[in-house]
């Protein structure tokens, strides 16, 4: 029996095998990027943090405190070129 090209057609469309497989790998791949970032952030929080239960766990009595590095408004600023020409001077424009 032979099935018309308008039905094989339809019988392709509905096959949907591979969907899920790429909708699984974007959101892996999306949540890998947030964890990246998320780390990053935080990577000096989380290496002092880790020093001083290092330093706990050896014994060691430290006399000194490790600190943070106290978060500035330049380190969450957007990145953009917004302010790429700012400070740039110009030869052709009179002061």
């Amino acid at each position: 029996m032979q099935l018309g090209s308008s039905a094989v057609l339809k019988e392709k469309l509905k096959n949907n095998n591979g969907q899920s497989l790429i909708e699984y790998l974007i959101l892996v791949a999306l949540v890998g990027i947030a964890t990246i970032t998320t780390v990053k952030v935080l990577q000096k929080t989380i290496n002092i943090n880790l020093a001083q239960v290092v330093n706990g766990l050896q014994g060691n009595s430290t006399t000194y405190k490790l600190q943070h590095q106290k978060i500035k408004k330049s380190h969450v600023k957007q990145k953009d070129f917004s302010d790429f020409m700012k400070g740039s001077i110009n030869a052709f424009e009179k002061e």
